[in-house]
């Protein structure tokens, strides 16, 4: 279901994807991550260095599609790691077989990949496409750590939280 979920989400945003500058600051951080430049504050350093090797793949002619795609990938991801959250959430109704939760943790992924929001960010180069991935490991590895209470979750939510932190100030 977790693959079929990216399949469905990534061939909906590749074939609306935005083929050149979008709005807002995508053209300013589009050039940053490109040229390993700065953008406005905070600068967004995971996200200028991960744009930066994605920029350089030969998967285009032009660097912009590649960035866009890049949001793509990342906005498509994000859905899975939502995905497998809706499943952490739900497995603790009871009377709820396996195959319902899947089904629901599906359904509610498809809405919140389909919602204007999220769908505006993996159409088009922006900070907030791997700002939405990183929230969502965020939230599964925190659910994990609370159930289990294992360290290796509590490590990983620390890890994730700390990338977070790096690519925008809103995690907070």
């Amino acid at each position: 279901v977790a693959v079929a979920v990216w399949v469905v989400v990534f061939i909906q945003y590749y074939t609306t994807l935005s083929l050149s500058v979008g709005f807002i600051d995508s053209g300013e951080l589009a050039t940053a991550a490109h040229t390993l430049g700065i953008a406005h504050p905070t600068g967004y350093p995971l996200f200028t260095i991960m744009g930066r090797l994605f920029s350089i793949i030969p998967i285009s002619d032009e660097v912009i599609i590649r960035l866009n795609l890049f949001s793509a990938i990342l906005t498509s991801t994000a859905s899975v790691v939502f995905y497998f959250f809706m499943i952490e959430l739900l497995r603790n109704l009871k009377k709820v077989d396996r195959n319902r939760v899947m089904i629901a943790a599906g359904i509610s992924t498809l809405f919140l990949a389909f919602s204007k929001t999220f769908w505006f960010q993996g159409v088009a180069i922006e900070v907030y496409s791997l700002h939405v991935l990183l929230i969502c490991t965020v939230l599964l590895l925190f659910v994990k750590g609370v159930k289990t209470d294992e360290a290796r979750w509590w490590l990983l939510f620390a890890f994730v939280v700390g990338m977070a932190f790096t690519n925008h100030l809103t995690t907070v």
